[in-house]
């Protein structure tokens, strides 16, 4: 149900007001206000009556107020005592009209539980939602319009920007007259105190601190080495490939990281190709939501947003010599995107929910250490099939694991009637992805598939020619394409 955001800020002012009013004298007189105005006249007690609640009567019931029985009047009288704005004048549409009923149910539920009785059911969802949103003083925060240049003599060789949106890192590649230009960040955060030891801290480390929905953090790179430093695990605006459900701000904080990597659109809603994820075989992760808020983000920035699909970007950047024929897989953070193409025409796609952030977790267990160090041991550079310590041999099996487990997955569903693929000479399957930069990586991935079998001819299993950047190119690719031919 749409909620008037006049009408929720003035609900906000009330509730604030209120909450400053809690002192005895003026709880009573706000109490006094409703026990004479929708107390219900002389027919006797009614669950609005404040004496049927053990409410003492008061003396001073008028007080330079109004007297009236008409719980409209009331409402205004309750608002001039509170200072707050009458709200603007009737709505011309059902959707405002009920967010106004809202509002008064709201004020009546307040009041009812500051009087100690149960609040009626009446209307209940938007009054939940309304309160929700008011009592943790949730404000909508629209990201930032980036003013776009109105140059429209720009090379259409230069049109178009890719980002990989993904769940550790998200990575931004444009062309430009002097080469490609690509921009790299990690997709984390991590909230800190503001006492004045972190902030000298994070000052002496020349660390940028950000107030996102009144709390302090850092985000991006400085995150993950900040929270290596002290040994805390860094928190995802992303989780499992799409947004964080369990974090609050994790929309505003992607906002803020992407807002900070991309470049001002060369031209009015400039195309700019970001990577989505497939729907997941072995997980019920719904990507709908998770699309229309990038999509949402990158209009607000002045692009034009095209979703692609991981693995196809993963074929588009790195299969052009195969005639865009073949196997492109990403192993991201949060999941394994597949996709298999003829001649650039899809045949399957689909992801697996199980990632790098999966290696990280159970190793993390098995270490007693921060998630967040065992990612460390990977990137500063070790193999799978050589480790050389105890976190070495322990990131080593659940790696093993989780290359085990996406290939046994899509063993099975291209075994399937419906994406049975058939290839009449043998194809490459190229990986990407950080998950997939590992050492041995590849080699690990040729074991097991001699003992699985997927179901297709392969020629060649290769890591793509940089596995860190491949979704972003193929993202940028597919951007100048749709420039290029007027999408």
């Amino acid at each position: 149900m749409p909620i008037n955001k006049n009408k929720l800020d003035d609900i906000d002012k009330i509730i604030y007001d209120i909450h400053k009013l809690l002192d005895a004298e003026k709880e009573r007189e706000i109490n006094a206000i409703m026990a004479e105005n929708v107390g219900g006249g002389a027919a006797g007690k009614t669950e609005h009556d404040p004496s049927a609640q053990g409410i003492p009567a008061q003396d001073n019931v008028e007080k330079g107020l109004e007297g009236g029985s008409d719980y409209k009047e009331t409402l205004k009288r309750l608002r001039r005592k509170l200072n707050v704005p009458e709200p603007e004048e009737a709505p011309s549409s059902q959707g405002e009209s009920e967010a106004l009923v809202s509002e008064d149910v709201l004020i009546d539920e307040l009041l009812k539980e500051k009087q100690g009785r149960a609040p009626s059911r009446r209307n209940a969802p938007v009054v939940d939602s309304i309160k929700a949103l008011a009592d943790e003083q949730v404000r909508e925060e629209q990201p930032q319009v980036i003013q776009v240049s109105q140059d429209k003599n720009v090379s259409t060789n230069f049109l178009g920007v890719g980002l990989d949106v993904g769940t550790s890192n998200l990575v931004a590649s444009r062309i430009t007259q002097s080469g490609q230009d690509i921009v790299v960040n990690r997709n984390a955060f991590l909230n800190v105190r503001e006492d004045a030891s972190t902030i000298d801290i994070l000052s002496r480390l020349n660390i940028p601190r950000q107030v996102v929905g009144g709390k302090s953090c850092v985000i991006g790179k400085d995150a993950f080495e900040f929270s290596n430093f002290f040994d805390r695990i860094t928190q995802r605006s992303m989780n499992i490939g799409v947004i964080n459900p369990f974090e609050r701000e994790a929309i505003h904080i992607l906002n803020l990281l992407v807002q900070k990597m991309l470049w001002q659109p060369q031209i009015p809603n400039e195309i700019c190709c970001f990577s989505l994820p497939a729907s997941p075989v072995d997980n019920a992760i719904d990507i709908n939501y998770h699309k229309n808020v990038v999509e949402t983000m990158l209009s607000c920035f002045g692009y034009e947003p095209m979703a692609l699909n991981e693995g196809y970007a993963v074929v588009l950047s790195e299969l052009k010599d195969r005639k865009f024929t073949g196997v492109g897989i990403s192993c991201g953070g949060g999941m394994v995107n597949v996709c298999i193409t003829y001649m650039a025409v899809v045949i399957a796609e689909f992801s697996i929910a199980r990632g790098g952030d999966w290696i990280d977790l159970f190793a993390s267990k098995a270490l007693d250490m921060s998630s967040t160090k065992v990612s460390l041991v990977k990137e500063r550079g070790m193999s799978i099939l050589k480790p050389e310590d105890r976190e070495q041999e322990s990131i080593a099996i659940y790696y093993k694991q989780y290359i085990r487990y996406f290939l046994e997955q899509m063993a099975r569903i291209l075994k399937e009637s419906d994406k049975n693929v058939q290839f009449e000479e043998p194809v490459d399957i190229v990986f990407a992805g950080g998950s997939s930069m590992v050492g041995g990586f590849i080699e690990a991935v040729r074991r097991e598939l001699k003992t699985i079998d997927l179901g297709i001819p392969i020629n060649e299993v290769r890591l793509a020619e940089d596995p860190f950047t491949s979704v972003s190119r193929g993202c940028l690719f597919n951007a100048q394409m749709a420039s290029k031919n007027g999408k």
